[in-house]
C-alpha cells in the first residue's frame, strides 16, 4: 500500500497551505520524491487510502537522514482539513511539525 510521511507543513491564516512530504518506497527503506505538496494532495492521498503519517526526520550517526513514522493523518469529520487529532474540530492540526 502506498505510504506518505509528511515532516514540516506551511500555514498561512491557520490553513495549512503546503507540506513536504515523500512516498515511501515499496520496500520501506527509503523516502522517495520529497518536496513541497498542496494541502489539496495530501486530502487527495487519504481519500485514495494511502497511509499518511507524520515524520520527524533526523540524520543518524552515519549522515542518514531517517523518517520515523509517527502520527497518522487524517481527514476532519467534514472531509476539507487534515489532522493528526481527529476530533471535532474543523481546522488543519498536524502538531509540532517544524515550517517548511
Amino acid at each position: 500500500m502506498t505510504q506518505y510521511l509528511i515532516s514540516k507543513s506551511r500555514k498561512h491564516g491557520g490553513v495549512i497551505e503546503f507540506v513536504t512530504a515523500g512516498r515511501v518506497s515499496d520496500d520501506g527503506k527509503h523516502v522517495l520524491d520529497v518536496m513541497l505538496y498542496k494541502r489539496e494532495d495530501v486530502v487527495a492521498w487519504i481519500r485514495r487510502g494511502y497511509n499518511v503519517n507524520t515524520s520527524l526526520v533526523y540524520t543518524d550517526e552515519y549522515g542518514v537522514n531517517r523518517w520515523p513514522s509517527n502520527a497518522k493523518v487524517e481527514l476532519t469529520r467534514d472531509g476539507r482539513y487534515i489532522t493528526t487529532d481527529p476530533n471535532h474540530t474543523t481546522s488543519d492540526n498536524l502538531g509540532t511539525l517544524p515550517s517548511c
